[in-house]
């Protein structure tokens, strides 16, 4: 468990926990044979945990939470070991974990040190957050600057989500938004879909459209500078360089059918402590979560090389001008014509990639894919043990982009 994790060395006592939280009570067991009121509950009961889940997050983090009850039941000392680990990437630290310190699988550029930001603005993005919308409920309650893109593919769950962040008056921070599933979309066209993350990284970048297009982010870049018809060029690509996002998480289904769900049970030396309430929508997809991943590693790729050609873009056109108005003036121009708006979409770039793993066995294939892609800079893995449960985790970086001097 990471260090700064609450529950860290420090056990909930179930009975306070239900003094403060009624509703629990009921839940609450007692060993007989034991003369110290030490209760428990029955993990194999969803309705149990899932009150648990409640108390916890009232009581230690102000959130009033409602899911339903055949939705995923989050685990919260597991939920908050990922977030922690997020903050260690921003601050490019090393994990500070009891039970694992992360792996850096190899690095194509020098590391660059990062100050201390987690009081400031940091903007992330969770693919998949699920009725529960925890990870954007816990990250912003950790952290009040912060602010949180959920993607949810699911109606129901979006609209649960989309509860959950209203009733804790989080809509300043967290942007809810209903992701469309491209794979279906593509299927029912009569297209082939090799991705099931139904392309997540470039739905927000289609939804927000400021931020995939040259011509609003320079016109509205120009437009802040002072009454100066000189463009400042190395500020306009250090800008347009920049990620727009400092991270991006996924919790994404684990297995590719229910078969390999149960093979999976059948392998774990040790019955499961508590069950599972995962719908088939949240454990199942095709190809597994390796399929998913790539998926991501994919949509990351082909966004950062849509990045890539803005810059070049860009350059051409300063080659020809050093004036504003006769920038925007060209800018404008092009927007207004089909095919070159067309290639000016500017692609969306985070600092950091990230996903949970359910299964070891998955590691290995992500990592090499992960290695074989040009564009990469840099891999870390992790993992987070609560009790009996183990879970990985995969962090990638692309490289920084270049743009030529003139």
């Amino acid at each position: 468990m990471h260090l700064r994790n609450k529950y860290y060395n420090n056990v909930p006592d179930f009975v306070k926990l239900a003094n403060l939280y009624p509703s629990l009570k009921k839940y609450i067991k007692y060993n007989r044979r034991s003369h110290s009121r030490v209760g428990t509950i029955n993990f194999k009961d969803p309705r149990a945990c899932r009150e648990l889940t409640y108390a916890l997050l009232w009581c230690d983090f102000n959130i009033r939470l409602e899911i339903p009850l055949d939705s995923l039941c989050p685990i919260i000392p597991g939920r908050l070991d990922y977030i922690h680990w997020i903050e260690d990437l921003i601050l490019n630290k090393k994990n500070n974990s009891n039970n694992n310190k992360d792996d850096v699988i190899f690095t194509n550029e020098n590391n660059t040190s990062h100050d201390n930001i987690l009081d400031f603005q940091i903007k992330g993005i969770d693919i998949g957050t699920g009725a529960s919308c925890i990870y954007p409920l816990l990250a912003c309650r950790l952290h009040p600057k912060w602010k949180m893109e959920a993607l949810e593919l699911n109606e129901r769950s979006y609209e649960y989500a989309k509860d959950n962040i209203e009733r804790n008056n989080l809509k300043s921070q967290i942007t809810i938004r209903k992701v469309k599933n491209e794979q279906q979309i593509q299927q029912q066209q009569g297209h082939s879909s090799s991705s099931s993350s139904c392309n997540a990284l470039a739905f927000l970048s289609k939804k927000i459209k400021k931020k995939d297009s040259i011509f609003v982010f320079t016109k509205a870049a120009l437009n802040s500078e002072p009454q100066n018809d000189k463009v400042n060029y190395n500020k306009l690509m250090s800008l347009l360089i920049a990620p727009d996002y400092d991270f991006c998480m996924c919790n994404p289904p684990f297995y590719s059918s229910e078969s390999e769900m149960e093979q999976c049970k059948d392998f774990k030396v040790e019955e499961p402590h508590s069950v599972c309430t995962g719908s088939s929508f949240e454990m199942l997809t095709d190809g597994g979560e390796v399929q998913f991943i790539t998926g991501i590693i994919n949509d990351s790729i082909e966004q950062y090389k849509r990045r890539k050609k803005s810059v070049k873009k860009l350059y051409k056109l300063f080659l020809t001008t050093k004036s504003c108005n006769l920038l925007k003036r060209q800018l404008i121009l092009k927007n207004n014509n089909n095919k070159e708006r067309k290639s000016l979409k500017k692609g969306l770039i985070v600092r950091w990639y990230t996903s949970l793993i359910g299964k070891k066995s998955s590691m290995e294939p992500l990592i090499n894919y992960l290695k074989s892609q040009k564009y990469v800079k840099e891999v870390k893995t992790t993992n987070f043990k609560q009790g009996k449960t183990v879970r990985w985790a995969i962090a990638w970086s692309l490289k920084t982009i270049k743009y030529p001097s003139l």
